[in-house]
């Protein structure tokens, strides 16, 4: 089932902690998150070109091959970013053996309500 079909019937966007949905990256099995049962979102707040630009040269994560180049991000609302765990929460915790995006990687436990995305952004990439 597409992702998107399933996170709008059951009107929240589950965590991935027992595998049942597929993953986005072969990394995402050791994934910091999903073995806590997080929602894994990405944090560009506060952050300026460069470090976003560093940050997608290291861990390009935008645009998934299984998004057949036309990729959706979900926008949490604003009053909704309180309950974010943010890199620095974590960096202390995590293993190295676990998949983390540092400074721009965040997470939501167990799962999103739908109401908690403020809107949809759908890209379509060009190659």
């Amino acid at each position: 089932m597409d992702g998107r079909i399933g996170i709008f019937n059951s009107m929240r966007i589950m965590n991935n902690h027992d595998g049942r949905f597929e993953f986005s990256y072969g990394q995402s099995v050791n994934s910091f998150g999903r073995k806590r049962g997080y929602v894994s979102l990405f944090d560009f707040r506060n952050k300026d070109k460069e470090e976003i630009e560093d940050c997608l040269l290291k861990f390009y994560f935008l645009n998934p091959k299984k998004s057949s180049n036309r990729p959706q991000f979900l926008i949490l609302n604003d009053e909704d970013v309180s309950d974010l765990i943010v890199w620095e929460d974590v960096k202390d915790i995590y293993k190295p053996s676990e998949m983390i995006i540092p400074y721009h990687e965040c997470w939501i436990e167990e799962y999103i309500p739908i109401a908690k995305i403020k809107y949809v952004l759908d890209i379509q990439v060009y190659e």
